[in-house]
């Protein structure tokens, strides 16, 4: 190489070091710019997530979103047409109306000239535009329906038009114990060309915990059509739980929160939060974890534990939450729902040392939640030493122990009786034993006034139940029959009487559930007849029995030994 080519060279050096030292000092630059004066990934997350935030603050954008749903056509327009019409985004004030279309609405409601402030005039057009506008769908009311809802909607043939009568006009600050009804938080959004999926979480859904639900939508305009709102129960959980519970559906999932608003005696928000649980099975259910004050008990802390057992030995799985109070720890018992079992849960409470899953459910069965009894008498006094217990802890010291009564009786066709328990003139429960376990098969209660109670008789699996109201005006005559594959009474027939020349009270009749139906199928006197002697074919000479208690606790547990 000669000198000229070495010049040549470590010029071009010189220049392409030059260029790359610029380009760094460049690069420098537009990263320091950027720094200060750029917006990062997420800061324009931000930003789109405040635009949806400021789109769903709008109220005449909530009002599809007042419940999940997982299609439009799951949507329940009545209501949200009817939500809509109260805060005027549909429709027009019946203000503008002249006097003939008053008239008119004044006929088919029968409401007072005075409500008509209340009123939204609406046509078919109008609520096709909104849907269609909403989520993209179509819908039109079904004019025989809507009689379902005939207190607030009222078709015209005369004008073409339907009259939505609102219960509230332009109110839109609904609270719930002190809590905004209709507040939004949004979580996060992914957008995909022109849909969107978005995060959000409000006491709108439960009134009990923020749930989180997941909008599906899609651009349309300056706005968006929304296509499903799904509940997220595990969103916002601080903890889950699945158990087996074949009667809430059999796998469920307990989830735990810990955002329940706490009120004060005036149901306004103190500012602190407790804890809350709901069951996701076939349905959701909530849990209640309220004590009686005079427990004084304090706040809740946590959850400790959440179990399964049968602790009222009924052979069915029964919820157990163990929950941790500041002062004491408290067992909380669901026994055949969601619905917490406090008289049972509070004898447990005062009676078991050492509070858990195990500790209850082995004291409330006296040790047997798993293998069974051997023996009724054995089984019986345990259910009446925890009915006794719940029902005030000591009937005998009670100012109402007289109220409080068993009796044993022979209500099936075999040689093991059955146990009562009566709360003379509230309600009664019937206890029978089969294959070492014991199923309350019914549990009644007395109603008012005309309803003495119920007999049975003997041996036949057959219950009585006269009732009469308006001082004998009108009046029930029920059978109930032991289902002996379910382990219940279900009623079997009734007649409906009436003792005075007036239809205020409907009219007399006859009605049998046939195949264990739902609804009764209203026959003749003599079909009635021909069904209630078959009913009574094996009730010996059809004397009726009292099902009222006789024995008190202590009388029952001598009998039991």
């Amino acid at each position: 190489m000669n000198k000229d080519s070495n010049k040549y060279l470590k010029g071009n050096i010189r220049i392409f070091g030059c260029f790359i030292l610029g380009a760094v000092i460049m690069a420098a630059l537009i990263f320091l710019f950027d720094s200060i004066f750029g917006f990062s990934d997420e800061e324009e997350n931000d930003e789109d997530l405040k635009a949806y935030q400021d789109w769903i603050d709008e109220p005449a954008n909530q009002m599809v979103l007042l419940k999940p749903f997982e299609s439009p056509a799951e949507i329940d327009w009545i209501d949200v047409l009817n939500e809509a019409a109260m805060r005027d985004f549909i429709g027009h004030p019946f203000s503008d109306s002249d006097d003939d279309m008053i008239s008119d609405f004044l006929a088919l409601s029968g409401k007072s000239e005075e409500k008509t402030y209340k009123v939204r005039v609406i046509t078919d057009d109008e609520i096709a535009e909104y849907i269609k506008e909403k989520t993209g769908s179509s819908f039109s009311i079904d004019k025989d329906e809507i009689k379902e809802n005939e207190d607030y909607w009222f078709y015209s043939d005369k004008f073409d038009v339907w009259y939505c009568y609102c219960w509230y006009i332009d109110s839109y600050d609904y609270e719930c114990y002190g809590i905004p009804e209709y507040e939004f938080e949004c979580l996060d959004v992914a957008e995909d060309g022109d849909e969107i999926t978005l995060h959000v979480r409000s006491y709108t859904y439960t009134d009990i915990h923020k749930a989180q639900t997941e909008i599906k939508m899609k651009k349309s305009g300056d706005g968006y059509q929304i296509l499903s709102n799904v509940i997220q129960w595990e969103g916002g959980a601080i903890g889950s739980y699945p158990v087996n519970i074949p009667k809430l559906g059999d796998d469920v999932t307990v989830y735990i929160y810990d955002d329940y608003r706490l009120t004060d005696s005036s149901r306004q928000p103190t500012g602190e939060y407790s804890y809350s649980a709901t069951v996701c099975g076939d349905d959701a259910d909530y849990l209640d974890f309220s004590v009686d004050e005079s427990n004084d008990l304090g706040s809740i802390i946590g959850i400790k534990e959440i179990g399964t057992g049968d602790y009222d030995m009924d052979r069915s799985t029964d919820l157990i939450v163990i929950v941790e109070f500041e002062k004491a720890t408290y067992p909380f018992l669901y026994g055949s729902s969601c619905m917490c079992d406090k008289y049972m849960s509070e004898y447990a409470y005062k009676e078991v040392t050492d509070i858990s899953c195990e500790s209850v459910l082995d004291y409330l069965t006296g040790g047997h939640s798993d293998t069974g009894f051997t023996d009724y008498k054995e089984a019986f006094r345990i259910i009446a030493r925890n009915e006794n217990g719940a029902s005030g802890g000591s009937l005998t010291d009670s100012d109402y122990s007289n109220d409080y009564k068993f009796k044993l009786v022979y209500f099936n066709d075999d040689d093991i009786p059955e146990l009562v328990f009566d709360h003379s003139g509230y309600w009664l429960s019937v206890y029978e034993f089969i294959d070492g376990y014991v199923h309350c098969i019914g549990s009644y209660g007395y109603g008012a006034f005309g309803n003495h109670g119920y007999d049975y008789y003997e041996r036949c699996g057959v219950i009585r139940n006269d009732d009469a109201d308006h001082a004998g005006e009108d009046y029930y005559i029920s059978y109930y029959k032991y289902n002996e594959e379910k382990h219940t009474i279900e009623e079997a027939m009734y007649h409906h009487g009436i003792n005075v020349d007036s239809d205020e009270y409907g009219e007399e009749g006859y009605y049998i559930y046939e195949d264990g139906a739902e609804k009764p199928t209203e026959v003749t006197e003599k079909e009635y007849n021909e069904a209630l002697s078959k009913l009574l074919e094996n009730a010996g000479d059809g004397a009726l029995k009292s099902l009222h208690g006789e024995l008190s606790y202590e009388e029952i547990m001598e009998e039991l030994k």
